[in-house]
């Protein structure tokens, strides 16, 4: 696993657990997005991708665009990666998984 930390005023330990879980969520090559997703709500106990947010993941630098007006973009504070899989980390503690398929899942883990 690889933490890149995007904000250099956010240190890592502002992620709190949300790398724990996506690690122990990924333990095998060409795991289906869905099957990562549930791993992380398991973990996690208190919803996450239960509640999906919409919008959108628009490029590769992890820019998230609520499916409203009154949200503006919200560009990552870290990026995770492994096996093929990316986690996004924003403010609000919003997550955002990708994979390299074009698939995406939203939510919140606080």
């Amino acid at each position: 696993m690889i933490v890149e930390m995007l904000d250099d005023r956010i240190s890592i330990e502002a992620l709190g657990l949300i790398p724990h879980f996506f690690e122990r969520s990924l333990y095998i090559e060409g795991q289906s997005i869905q099957s990562v997703a549930d791993k992380m709500d398991s973990l996690y106990h208190y919803g996450g991708f239960v509640y999906p947010f919409g919008g959108t993941i628009v490029d590769n630098k992890g820019r998230y665009l609520a499916d409203n007006d009154e949200d503006g973009p919200l560009d990552p504070i870290a990026k995770i990666t492994k096996l093929g899989f990316t986690l996004w980390v924003y403010p609000y503690s919003i997550v955002g998984l990708t994979d390299t398929k074009g698939n995406q899942k939203i939510a919140r883990f606080d």
